[in-house]
């Protein structure tokens, strides 16, 4: 071990002691001899001790329950931009599509065909077109989001999706709650059911299809011509077997309910996989 400096030593004592100490000589020798003493060596036990009493003054962790303001701020803050990204006419055309389907609907209900009303004729077209233009030629945007924040675009494209399917989710129940109360004889949870699990499932199919085929206005057109076909056909009076298996009858059908609903998820889990696999190749042919 290399010997202190002395002279430096002197040095930074005169310049810290006042002008009338007189210790200045044992202070040396004191540091000194605690430079040549050998450095000690810790046992397991002493690291153990140190590491129990470091735990002990540690603030206690936070209940497990409690959420993480910061995650909040950061998901609205997520949301919020995104509601600026999305086109201002899919909004206005949202509200006002909904606003004409509450309308007519209680005008042209009919108790026999309740599943074909105004209204849950359009909600599923509203969402499935508007949930199929987030995949498209405005992923320039997505770029540069992912670019500034680090943002995945799985993430980006789920908060858009979730944004977009929500506010016609909204629209929708609002219209129906409208409705229920100009026409008695439409029960609300009925009228909800007729239209939320098709227009889950479209706009699911719309999502996946715009995805894998890059193109938002495949998966608009695909979900738009199943519902089409399954009103026109299931409004015929007589059906052979092959008009049948056109109509595509589970779309409304109460039995299959929940199955469209637990399918939609994987399908909108596929689709925001396989968009993030889409960029992570882009981005590897451009580097």
């Amino acid at each position: 071990m290399t010997r202190p400096d002395t002279d430096k030593l002197h040095r930074l004592l005169a310049e810290d002691l006042p002008d009338e100490a007189d210790n200045e000589d044992m202070l040396l020798t004191f540091m000194t001899q605690l430079h040549d003493l050998p450095a000690p060596q810790p046992t397991q036990q002493c690291t153990n001790d140190l590491i129990a009493l470091l735990h002990a003054e540690l603030p206690p962790k936070k209940a497990a329950s409690r959420r993480n303001p910061l995650q909040f701020t950061r998901i609205r803050l997520l949301l919020h931009s995104q509601i600026r990204v999305v086109q201002q006419e899919i909004w206005l055309a949202s509200v006002l599509l909904m606003l004409l389907g509450t309308l007519v609907t209680p005008i042209a209900y009919n108790s026999n065909t309740l599943f074909i009303t105004p209204l849950a004729i359009i909600a599923p077209i509203i969402a499935a077109i508007s949930v199929s233009l987030l995949y498209d030629e405005d992923m320039a945007h997505i770029r540069d989001l992912e670019s500034a924040t680090g943002t995945s675009t799985a993430t980006l494209l789920f908060a858009r999706l979730l944004l977009i399917f929500s506010f016609d989710l909204l629209l929708a129940t609002i219209g129906s709650v409208v409705v229920s109360i100009i026409q008695p004889e439409l029960s609300l949870l009925p009228l909800i059911l007729t239209w939320l699990v098709p227009m889950t499932f479209l706009s699911a199919l719309a999502f996946l299809t715009s995805v894998a085929s890059a193109n938002g206005l495949s998966g608009g057109i695909l979900s738009l011509s199943l519902w089409m076909l399954h009103i026109f056909l299931n409004a015929l009076p007589d059906k052979s077997i092959v008009l049948q298996i056109l109509s595509f009858e589970g779309l409304s059908a109460i039995s299959t309910r929940p199955y469209l609903m637990l399918v939609s998820v994987p399908l909108i889990a596929y689709g925001l996989w396989l968009a993030n696999r889409q960029e992570n190749h882009i981005e590897g042919i451009q580097q």
